[in-house]
């Protein structure tokens, strides 16, 4: 159910604060923690003196933002939080601690990632504000090195307190998460009435909950192409009509319902999507659960209808999308137009939240530890899972089923079908298709219509040649993308390899002609030598593409750091001795490896067809 919000605003008084330490293999040297609120910038020396000037009564409320300090500024800080026997619960997202309350008597405060609050690296951020991200060698003097700080400290700050500022006028709070406030703004300004769906029926249509399109129709192209974007793909899509109310189930199709159906799919580019190993948009006959808005097309047979799910019609994201589209455009302000793109952007996929999460619980109350013992022993007896994992003395994991008070996975789910749809109908429009990724397309077809309206297209890029790898995998001329790679810290190693060669007596791994060109093409540019270097960029998407193990070092994160501590045995609050975490940092692997099942066939001449639905059924992946 979702319902709008009448209770009364409030801002939520907050700092920031960032770590400066020297990257290495195994644990990390801290050099600085900078700290900026209303009254100024400080600096501290140690993790120890930060939190003893902040963790006061006088901060007793706040939130401290440091930006990606989930995966990173916040590993400096867990052991202190340990050891002094604070009581803290933290919510998790894969690798990242996008917030850790921590308390201490009757004070509080809350230690939360910015970058789940403002989706954007640091340096965009601040280019947006006009307040540009400074540069600084890690073993710079500590003069130096503060200064770098601060002005970090003093981007973040000041794009935080914009966003608190843009969101109370469009009727807003500021939440820990982008997603929490695009949600806020929407219950408070734009829905007018309930929307209720019971959870059997969440749960029920989630089974159809898809993600977006991304295939590679042909590999290399060495012709010119087109590479087309849509114009707000997803918001776009929400201001559709769509799902509303639960009016329950039977068997003939309505408008806005939801459909338990048996179908059939033909041609090049086929519809509907399949769910086995990975997703997949097969022909042939198969059963699934679908958006009515998306069988429709060209191309799709529904061979039986099993179950519908009815619903009224609703239009309350739509005045949302068009008001902030609107001002996107109006404004020439870059930060208010960064923040009306990511608002947009990130509503819809809040309503398929989902309810299963993990917390992280350190130093918790005696009555959780009862409770906990007691979901331990009914576990065991019924030989489950515990929902309560301890990592080490003092440090729990915790399975919770979360109360989702927004949650309408049948809205959300339309969102995402009726975007694969328009994304298709586009595509349908082409000559040839060489890609397509989520709201994007390659083709040869050079004059599709374009214009800067929601939902139309924008030619993004045009190129002479192209190398579609994999999903998500590709170059277009020398611009590459590769996601899940770290190509700015595997481009330093390909840079410096020569004098790690030499200072470790081995022979040179790096052409030094390569290295040469390389060199050549960044020295005198202001850019990260990544973005100056061609003949770098291209070195690093050949050596991805014929599956070479590129290494890059990383931070450990926290439920590795937790699980395995290696710092030194320290007394604890109680008086126990325990080894605890501290951050560290290793090096790690990465390879392309072409084993897994690709999304489409590939044929002999290397293009390629889409599966029939019995090649996914009953091939190996």
């Amino acid at each position: 159910m979702v319902s709008p919000i009448t209770r009364q605003r409030k801002r939520v008084p907050f700092a920031v604060y960032d770590l400066e330490w020297i990257p290495r293999s195994g644990p990390l040297p801290l050099r600085l923690v900078g700290f900026l609120d209303s009254s100024g910038y400080k600096s501290f020396s140690s993790a120890e003196t930060f939190l003893d000037a902040v963790l006061t009564k006088r901060y007793n409320g706040y939130r401290f933002y440091a930006h990606a300090g989930g995966l990173a500024d916040i590993m400096f800080l867990l052991k202190h939080f340990i050891q002094r026997g604070y009581e803290c619960s933290g919510v998790t997202s894969g690798s990242s601690l996008i917030m850790l309350r921590v308390l201490r008597g009757r004070n509080q405060w809350i230690f939360c990632d910015s970058y789940w609050t403002l989706r954007a690296p640091l340096a965009e951020i601040g280019k947006s504000l006009g307040m540009p991200k400074g540069s600084c060698e890690f073993d710079a003097p500590i003069a130096e090195l503060t200064t770098y700080n601060e002005q970090d400290c003093r981007i973040l700050f000041a794009a935080l307190k914009r966003l608190e500022d843009e969101l109370w006028e469009l009727g807003g709070e500021l939440k820990i998460t982008l997603a929490s406030s695009a949600m806020t703004l929407f219950r408070r300004a734009y829905l007018e009435d309930e929307l209720v769906v019971p959870r059997q029926v969440n749960e029920r249509i989630r089974e159809g909950y898809k993600g977006g399109r991304v295939e590679v129709y042909q590999r290399h192209v060495a012709k010119p192409g087109f590479y087309y974007d849509m114009n707000s793909c997803y918001p776009h899509a929400m201001t559709y009509d769509l799902p509303g109310n639960y009016l329950g189930y039977g068997t003939k199709i309505t408008k806005f319902s939801w459909v338990d159906a048996t179908v059939n799919t033909t041609g090049y580019c086929p519809a509907l999507p399949y769910q086995s190993d990975a997703l997949y948009f097969p022909t042939g006959k198969f059963r699934g659960t679908f958006y009515a808005g998306e069988l429709d097309q060209r191309g799709v047979d529904i061979l039986e209808v099993h179950r519908v799910y009815k619903f009224d019609g609703q239009s309350y994201m739509a005045p949302f999308v068009d008001d902030l589209y609107s001002r996107r455009k109006a404004t020439k302000d870059e930060f208010k137009r960064l923040v009306y793109k990511l608002l947009m952007n990130s509503l819809y996929g809040k309503l398929g939240e989902r309810r299963d999460k993990e917390k992280l619980v350190i130093n918790p109350s005696e009555e959780w530890l009862r409770n906990g013992r007691i979901l331990w022993r009914e576990a065991k007896k019924l030989g489950l899972p515990s929902p309560v994992q301890m990592l080490i003395p003092h440090v729990f994991i915790e399975s919770v089923d979360a109360d989702i008070g927004h949650e309408h996975v049948p809205l959300c789910a339309a969102v995402t079908a009726t975007a694969r749809k328009n994304l298709r109908g586009h595509m349908l429009g082409t000559e040839t298709l060489y890609y397509c990724d989520t709201d994007g397309f390659g083709t040869t077809t050079p004059d599709l219509p374009v214009s800067p309206e929601l939902g139309d297209l924008k030619l993004e890029k045009t190129f002479d040649s192209a190398e579609f790898v994999a999903p998500k995998i590709y170059r277009l001329d020398n611009m590459v993308a590769a996601k899940g790679f770290p190509r700015k810290a595997i481009a330093e190693k390909i840079i410096y390899q020569n004098l790690i060669d030499l200072s470790e007596d081995r022979p040179p791994s790096v052409d030094s002609s390569l290295l040469a060109t390389i060199m050549g093409e960044v020295e005198g540019s202001d850019k990260h030598p990544f973005d100056a270097s061609a003949t770098l960029r291209r070195d690093y998407f050949a050596r991805i593409a014929k599956g070479e193990t590129l290494e890059y070092r990383s931070m450990d994160r926290a439920a590795s750091q937790l699980s395995n501590p290696t710092g030194p045995e320290v007394m604890m609050a109680n008086g126990d001795v325990q080894r605890l975490p501290e951050a560290r940092e290793a090096r790690r692997t990465k390879q392309f490896r072409n084993i897994a099942r690709a999304k489409r066939y590939e044929t002999p001449d290397g293009n390629t067809r889409a599966w029939d639905i019995l090649e996914l059924e009953h091939e190996p992946a």
